[in-house]
């Protein structure tokens, strides 16, 4: 999962020995759907896609609207916002 987050540059690797693992970019710059979707597809990137079972127009049409709306959910929401509502580090709670 970390190097799917890393070549999604949402994360970075430092120098460190051990190593750690550092958000890339400011959290308010990145975007909650850029991270949903590196996260949905790490499995897909991993295992070849292309070998799955075959699914119905009508199921496929039913997960594009899914997807659609999970989206719009999100649409302006970063990763700041998520730490800043959960009251965690940063959010001034």
């Amino acid at each position: 999962m970390l190097d799917t987050l890393e070549s999604n540059e949402l994360v970075t690797c430092n120098a460190a020995d051990p190593p750690a693992y550092l958000p890339a970019r400011d959290l308010s710059r990145i975007p909650v759907r850029q991270l949903l979707d590196a996260v949905r597809t790490a499995d897909e990137d991993r295992n070849d896609a292309s070998g799955g079972m075959p699914v119905p127009d009508e199921v496929e049409q039913v997960l594009g609207r899914l997807e659609a709306a999970a989206g719009d959910a999100v649409e302006h929401l970063t990763v700041k916002d998520l730490v800043a509502s959960s009251g965690g580090p940063g959010s001034g709670s």
